[in-house]
């Protein structure tokens, strides 16, 4: 027994992905988290596509 950790975190994708090529590739990444460190709990992926964080970005930084 001992300290379990949750990982959330999210990758960048191109926006032509299926939602299916999306998914699968959250879940791939998941399962290389979970295989490689043991004190990893839970997995869970947010997949954004790069023209979203791209429109965020320039949000962020525009001037009124």
């Amino acid at each position: 027994m001992g300290f379990s950790f949750y990982v959330d975190l999210h990758i960048v994708v191109g926006g032509e992905l299926t939602v299916r090529e999306g998914h699968l590739l959250s879940h791939k990444v998941e399962d290389e988290i979970l295989g490689a460190l043991p004190h990893v709990a839970e997995v869970l992926v947010h997949v954004e596509p790069q023209e979203e964080l791209t429109t965020k970005t320039n949000q962020r930084h525009a001037v009124p």
